[in-house]
């Protein structure tokens, strides 16, 4: 008799014990996901674009991102007109230009691996950007040219800017944060490009390593070869 009430009180238990992990286990993940969000919501974590549309060598910088997420508002609904569509898609464009110019030339293993499928335009290149990346890995571009290569993409990014923006705040939120994304790249750029890099295919100067050569192999003579031949 005890045995059997006992055993009734362990499977009541039981039951509520399985029904309370179950219930966890269906609002867990809830809860969490929707904790997640409102933090995105609120600002507190990057900012992610969406995969499909999501531009290369953007994610190096979250600045970039805040910005084109906040800027994608004009395109999005019926009521986005074909111009602020097309402007939408060139600051897209110029800023992914900037970021991977950056990214070709300041990263470890520097080389045109970014830049060298983006497209040109004359609205807003003074030249192909994997021209400009290999012309400065060779230690062949000025502060010139530099300086007219960003400003030219400087200028229209803050022309599309204000198409983009319907109010004076917010277009001046826009440009403040897309001059100093272009105002770190060029210094970060600059040190790579304006410094004088090394060669070892002309040596600098008679004190350069480049023209000495050990006693050891002052005195060699020609090779000549020795003994049998012999010819298949």
């Amino acid at each position: 008799m005890l045995s059997g009430e006992l055993g009734m009180k362990t499977a009541i238990v039981a039951f509520f014990i399985v029904v309370v992990i179950a219930a966890i286990l269906y609002i867990w993940p809830r809860y969490l996901y929707g904790s997640l969000r409102k933090k995105e919501e609120e600002g507190f974590t990057t900012i992610a674009l969406s995969r499909d549309t999501f531009p290369k060598c953007f994610a190096r910088s979250p600045d970039a991102q805040k910005l084109l997420l906040g800027l994608q508002s004009a395109t999005v609904g019926l009521e986005s007109s074909s111009d602020a569509v097309m402007a939408y898609s060139e600051f897209s464009m110029i800023l992914q230009k900037i970021l991977c110019m950056d990214a070709d030339i300041t990263s470890l293993g520097a080389g045109i691996y970014s830049t060298y499928s983006l497209p040109f335009s004359t609205l807003h290149d003074m030249e192909p950007v994997g021209s400009f990346v290999g012309r400065c890995l060779k230690n062949a571009v000025k502060g010139r040219d530099i300086e007219l290569t960003f400003g030219k993409l400087q200028a229209r990014g803050n022309h599309l800017i204000s198409v983009l923006c319907m109010n004076k705040e917010t277009e001046v939120r826009a440009r403040t944060a897309f001059d100093r994304i272009v105002s770190d790249a060029v210094k970060r750029i600059s040190s790579v490009c304006l410094k004088e890099h090394a060669s070892m295919d002309i040596p600098a100067g008679v004190r350069d390593p480049g023209y000495y050569t050990p006693p050891a192999l002052t005195e060699l003579s020609q090779y000549q070869e020795t003994g049998t031949i012999y010819k298949y």
